[in-house]
């Protein structure tokens, strides 16, 4: 059922088109920037709903907002994700063949890692499996510009999926490594590190 979107709804809709994802705290603010705007009383008990309406809306577009859980610090975020499309091949628009041909090398890596992590070093060094041939400093440019896009976190010379990459790539990393994933019980979303007690996500988890 396609419920009624107003101008709330497309100003808010408008702003994470902009960023195709945003922390969860973000997404609060512009949520009650777009009614202060719009000189509407909002809620925010209501975002739920709101999101709900937004996405029966766009899902006529194979477009839908979802919500996600950074493993490690426990932050929410919500992403704006394009369900038509594979999508490693929306991938190929800014990225080459062989530039993503190393991202999935570095996701095969994360997958059969024991804590959803790897190493950076470890990941340019990938450039030695590729079929063609990639510099090092290619493969540090690649690893870089997928950090600034979201896809994976860079932190202390760790790499892993980030949330954007989670969401967004949820079918292929499902396709392609099935029951070698993790999920959460109450979410559903793919875990690739280990749950700790101080993480916000449960720490029961099924194959």
């Amino acid at each position: 059922m396609t419920l009624q979107m107003n101008d709330t709804h497309r100003m808010f809709l408008q702003a994470l088109m902009t960023r195709r994802i945003m922390q969860g705290k973000e997404v609060k603010k512009i949520y009650n920037y777009c009614h202060e705007a719009c000189d509407v009383l909002t809620e925010d008990a209501n975002l739920s709903q709101f999101v709900v309406a937004i996405n029966s809306n766009i899902r006529l577009y194979n477009m839908e907002i979802k919500k996600g859980v950074n493993e490690v610090s426990g932050a929410q975020y919500y992403a704006l994700v394009n369900l038509s499309d594979s999508p490693v091949t929306r991938l190929a628009a800014d990225f080459t063949p062989l530039e993503l041909e190393l991202f999935k090398k570095m996701m095969d890596m994360i997958v059969y890692s024991d804590n959803g992590i790897i190493s950076s070093i470890d990941a340019i060094n990938l450039t030695s499996v590729l079929d063609k041939k990639m510099s090092k400093d290619a493969a540090e440019s690649v690893v870089q510009r997928l950090a600034i896009d979201k896809w994976i976190n860079v932190e202390r010379g760790d790499v892993s999926l980030a949330v954007r990459g989670i969401l967004e790539l949820d079918q292929y990393l499902r396709e392609t490594y099935g029951e070698l994933l993790l999920t959460c019980n109450m979410c559903k979303q793919i875990c690739l590190q280990t749950a700790s007690s101080s993480s916000n996500l449960p720490a029961s988890r099924i194959r």
